[in-house]
Parts: structure tokens; sequence; C-alpha cells
């Protein structure tokens, strides 16, 4: 596998160099070995590694129809980012701050971001308590207890909690991330299995 990568690496390299659209200089593009999502569900996590400060990292759900990440990202509003794109995800991670992409099942977990991208219309908030609130909607009753309507019930999550439910409505079977505390560092490793490294990608460095 490595030896393909370097012929891979070499002829992008090449393209790189002597494309004449100019995709960007050499010296403008690194070599990493990446654990890539492959499949929606797969967990992407970066900047876990803080001794002490596990709640500091992120996590993102990968959403393979859109090639995008569903997250729940602290914005500087009160409502928060719940889609990015691949590449911003990574970039955010800075150059070692990526931890790659694990998954429960090997392919076909839809449902997961289904259930996730559901609670968008909830406008969810972020909280950096372990505590969440599902956003749903719930009866309004009168004074003699009659139901007259609905009102909005808001969604309150942190990164981390958002997986754990996402994945716990979609029924998913992960009993290990539920009953835990919920932090980024202990969800992530609770996922299954790890995505194979895909060797010597060639990437921008405007990207870390």
């Amino acid at each position: 596998m490595k030896e393909t990568s370097k012929l891979f690496q070499f002829i992008t390299g090449a393209v790189v160099l002597f494309c004449p659209i100019g995709l960007a200089r050499a010296d403008e593009w690194v070599s990493r070995d990446l654990i890539l999502a492959e499949s929606s569900g797969d967990v992407m996590a970066r900047n876990l590694k803080v001794p002490g400060l596990g709640w500091l990292g992120h996590l993102g759900m990968y959403d393979a129809k859109t090639n995008t990440v569903l997250e729940l990202l602290k914005a500087a509003n009160p409502i928060v980012t719940m889609q990015n794109s691949t590449v911003d995800f990574m970039r955010a991670s800075g150059i070692d701050g990526y931890w790659g992409a694990k998954y429960a099942r090997q392919y076909g977990v839809q449902e997961v971001i289904i259930e996730g991208w559901g609670q968008r219309i909830f406008q969810p908030r972020y909280t950096s308590s372990a505590s969440w609130t599902q956003g749903k909607w719930i009866p309004v009753l009168d004074a003699k207890g009659r139901q007259i309507g609905y009102k909005k019930q808001g969604a309150v999550f942190r990164c981390d909690t958002f997986v754990a439910y996402s994945y716990q409505r979609s029924n998913q079977g992960l009993p290990s991330i539920f009953g835990t505390p919920q932090l980024p560092l202990i969800t992530y490793r609770k996922m299954p299995a790890l995505r194979p490294i895909s060797y010597g990608w060639l990437i921008p460095r405007s990207w870390l």
C-alpha cells in the first residue's frame, strides 16, 4: 500500500509542479497520513489530546451523501453551526490536531445523520455542560387542561452529546457511549473501529 501511495504522491506532485493552470506551488503542499471518513455516521475528531481538558476537543459526524460534517460547533452568535465542509473541519484541526474517523458499523448509518440533522428546526444552542436537551414540539394546554396547540422546545447540545444523541435516537446499538461521563475524548474512544490510514496524501498547507 505504501508503494502505491508513493507512486500517487509522485504523480500528484508532478501535477502540482507542471500543471499549466497552477493549482499551487510545490512548497505549498505537504504530505500527510490521514484517516479519512468513508461512510455516513463516521465520527470525525480533532484536538482531543489536551491532558485533563478532554472537553476542549471536538467531534462531528460525516455525511457521505453531501460530503459534509454534521456537528455542533460553537459560534459567535447563540445559534450554532451544524453543517461544515470536511476541508474546513480538517483545516480547523491544525497541523497535528486531526484524530481521524471511527465507526460503529462498516457502512450504511445514514439514520444517524437523519436524526441529528432533524434537530436543526429547533435552533440548537451550544452548552459547555454535559447536560443536553432534545429539541421537540410540546403540547400547549389551556386553563382547563385542553390542548390548544404546540410550542417549540429548543435543542441544547455540546458536540459530543450531539453525537451520542444522534446514535441513541437512530437505534444504532452503541450502549457503551451512554450512561458514561460525556466528553469528546470518551465518546470518540467508545466508537468500536478506526478507519484505515490513507498514506501520503498531498494536501495544501493552507488547509492546516
